[in-house]
């Protein structure tokens, strides 16, 4: 058992692995779980402290960066000329 993983019981051991719970953090925050999936992960972060903490990081940083980020709308125009440029690489006709 890792030190980190030292407040899981030996049985929440066996089941829970940081490094799992770790790559499902931002798929969590951005609502790609399932239900059970994110249930799943919500238990693991309640027998490790390690991974709550580091759940709870990269949740302020994300909640930090849509802070800073200014969110602007394609003009129909710039879209017309996306779509356009996107049939172009693909060899279809616009």
């Amino acid at each position: 058992m890792t030190e980190h993983q030292q407040d899981c019981t030996e049985e929440d051991y066996y089941e829970h692995n940081c490094r799992d719970t770790m790559q499902r953090v931002m798929l969590v925050l951005d609502g790609e779980l399932s239900q059970d999936e994110e249930l799943r992960f919500m238990y693991d972060l309640s027998i490790c402290s390690h991974c709550l903490e580091k759940y709870k990081i990269e949740k302020e940083f994300k909640l930090f960066l849509s802070s800073k980020v200014e969110k602007k709308r394609c003009t129909e125009d710039l879209k017309s000329k996306i779509r356009l440029q996107l049939a172009r690489l693909r060899g279809g006709e616009p």
